[in-house]
């Protein structure tokens, strides 16, 4: 059943098969025969779509014209976002706020 589902059926899935052929198994005997065998799932991951362009929409504009230096702390900030992956697969996005000039975390 695993090589059949090219690697992605796991305990779940091969538990619930051998159940429908008949057998009497549980899921935790499904997982130790399969760790001992070395079989393990592919885990597909789904693409989770956050953000839905309005293609109406007026772009914004580039108010640094793309130079991201600055002679002067206070002047010029820049904006950034990013993901950090925790455990359970999910995701924590911080945003901060850069001076320029001095690269320090304004906000």
């Amino acid at each position: 059943m695993h090589l059949e589902s090219d690697g992605t059926y796991g305990v779940p899935r091969i538990t619930a098969e051998l159940r429908e052929e008949g057998e009497r198994v549980n899921h935790k005997q499904t997982a130790r025969v399969m760790r001992s065998i070395g079989l393990t799932d592919v885990r597909l991951r789904r693409r989770h779509r956050t953000t839905i362009a309005d293609p109406a929409a007026a772009k914004a504009p580039d108010l640094i014209g793309r130079d991201f230096t600055a002679s002067e702390t206070k002047t010029k900030y820049a904006g950034d976002i990013t993901c950090l992956q925790l455990d359970g697969g999910k995701c924590l996005y911080p945003a901060t706020v850069n001076d320029l000039a001095s690269r320090r975390l304004a906000g």
